[in-house]
């Protein structure tokens, strides 16, 4: 697993928003968390988007290997949350990256700001989900398909980068963190706002 990113409530913020609750360590912790798990949620989509910028995949393709890991609580000493996206997680298929069938084989689109890659003697299986194939290996007896009981290679699956591979490659650490400490400062000055509104002071 790789925690690219674990947000924490700066100073600066808690004692604003300790002023607003009055002193009320309670309601304190109560709207911190609130607000860290907020931007947890919202980090989510940050870091898909930070993702697919590199890569010509949808959001929702990336969504799925980043995920809120731990919830920030009122009840902690430190509070915060953890956004993590698992290294093992399954590399993407080719099948994303927008591949055409030629006469030689696949061509396919990875980088947004690269050329367009090619897979020699690739091909597309539209009954299997229009996934990207290619022949590997050895040729042995068919036990499947229109040629069970002939000779062939085996057909494997192809893939292109995983979203962690992207995460690491691209060193996103940095822009994720501080877009989301963004987040993190305007959600506590929500917080602030709601508190200071329910007192009738604004």
């Amino acid at each position: 697993m790789t925690s690219l990113l674990t947000m924490r409530v700066r100073d600066q913020g808690v004692q604003r928003l300790l002023q607003s609750v009055k002193g009320d360590v309670r309601k304190l912790k109560s709207g911190l968390a609130v607000a860290v798990n907020a931007t947890a949620r919202q980090s989510v989509g940050i870091w898909a988007k930070a993702i697919t910028k590199k890569i010509v995949v949808t959001q929702t393709a990336v969504r799925k290997t980043i995920k809120v890991v731990k919830k920030a609580e009122a009840s902690e000493r430190w509070i915060n949350s953890t956004v993590t996206q698992r290294k093992e997680w399954n590399r993407i298929p080719l099948k994303q990256f927008k591949p055409k069938q030629t006469s030689a084989g696949v061509s396919y689109k990875i980088s947004r700001y690269g050329g367009k890659g090619f897979l020699p003697s690739g091909f597309i299986v539209k009954s299997l989900g229009n996934h990207v194939f290619k022949r590997d290996g050895p040729k042995i007896k068919l036990t499947q398909g229109k040629k069970k009981g002939s000779l062939g290679q085996r057909i494997f699956k192809q893939y292109g980068p995983s979203p962690w591979g992207v995460s690491a490659k691209n060193n996103l650490k940095q822009p994720v963190s501080a877009e989301s400490k963004k987040i993190l400062i305007k959600q506590i000055d929500r917080r602030i706002r709601a508190v200071l509104k329910k007192q009738g002071a604004i």
